[in-house]
């Protein structure tokens, strides 16, 4: 689950990839979306037909809005990316969407905070949408290689990056703040965070390939049981966004996710590449917002008979309250 820039509702973000689902229906089709309650369903990346409560949809347009139960299920094998905003009062996103959003160019909002922007890439430091863009752009560090001309917003929760124009909403409610930072063979980085890990394998130095070709070489290690680490959390921050750089040699690793003694999920990472090795992960949660400083411990726990957890370098982004 990834805390979305619109903290009044509950959002989730998933992707499925080849046959992997939430579970197998009476028909054996795959269920990739089980919600009870209202709320909104978009679409960023779908391969097949899709199945909305046992009916084969036909005419539906996305963004999909619901009032009770909804079940998304296909027969078919390929790529499923999505987002959806469960409501939990009355919900002005699309509103707002449409009222408040606001062109941003190079040459006018940006050429203030970036004046070295001709020659490099305009970054934003905040959470938003991106909502209209002519060219590729960038998003948390991840090449968006696709132009967004209408449709469904791509959400971006720690940075943007563009050398165009593009039309966005940001949250201005909310900021971003880094807050952690090491990779695994940095021995004093990591001793700054109280890291204990068990079972962890020696790291060792490797040279391959994100899956959009870029070039990448660094120390990796491998996890059999739990890993933790300290986080200094400020005041007013409503989540915390976890991301690694891996090796996805393996597919299917996944690792229980604790803060403090609060379960937070599973995070599984079923995609597989042995050819282009490198790739980025993130999950997110929210936290109740404290009054002042305080430190939270962060742990990654691989269930038994899984994957080891593959780590080369780990980042922890804060999603803080302005004011």
């Amino acid at each position: 689950m990834n805390v979305w820039p619109n903290a009044s509702d509950q959002t989730e973000h998933f992707r499925f990839e080849s046959g992997d689902c939430l579970y197998r229906d009476h028909r054996g089709h795959r269920v990739l979306a089980d919600w009870e309650g209202p709320g909104t369903l978009h679409i960023i990346r779908c391969e097949f037909a899709l199945h909305i409560n046992g009916s084969l949809n036909r005419g539906v347009l996305f963004p999909y809005s619901f009032e009770g139960p909804v079940t998304i299920s296909t027969n078919e094998e390929g790529t499923f990316e999505a987002v959806i905003t469960r409501s939990t009062g009355t919900s002005d996103t699309e509103l707002r969407i449409s009222e408040e959003s606001s062109v941003i160019t190079k040459e006018e909002t940006w050429v203030h905070e970036f004046p070295k922007v001709p020659q490099e890439l305009a970054r934003l430091w905040m959470c938003g949408f991106v909502l209209h863009s002519r060219m590729p752009f960038r998003i948390d560090d991840n090449n968006c290689l696709d132009s967004v001309v209408a449709g469904i917003p791509v959400p971006f929760f720690q940075s943007l990056e563009t050398h165009e124009g593009m039309e966005v909403l940001l949250n201005g409610d909310i900021h971003s703040m880094q807050l952690c930072y090491f990779a695994i063979a940095d021995v004093r980085a990591i001793s700054d965070t109280n890291w204990s890990a068990q079972n962890l394998s020696a790291p060792h130095f490797f040279e391959s390939q994100y899956e959009d070709g870029t070039k990448h070489s660094a120390n990796v290690a491998s996890l059999l049981n739990a890993c933790s680490f300290d986080v200094s959390v400020p005041s007013n921050c409503v989540g915390l966004r976890i991301s690694k750089t891996y090796d996805q040699f393996h597919g299917r690793q996944c690792a229980r996710v604790w803060c403090d003694d609060d379960f937070k999920g599973l995070w599984y990472l079923p995609r597989q590449n042995r050819v282009q090795r490198w790739a980025k992960a993130w999950f997110g949660f929210e936290m109740e917002p404290a009054s002042e400083e305080k430190t939270v411990r962060v742990t990654m726990d691989p269930p038994g008979g899984t994957p080891m957890w593959s780590m080369s370098e780990i980042s922890v982004v804060g999603l803080v309250l302005n004011g």
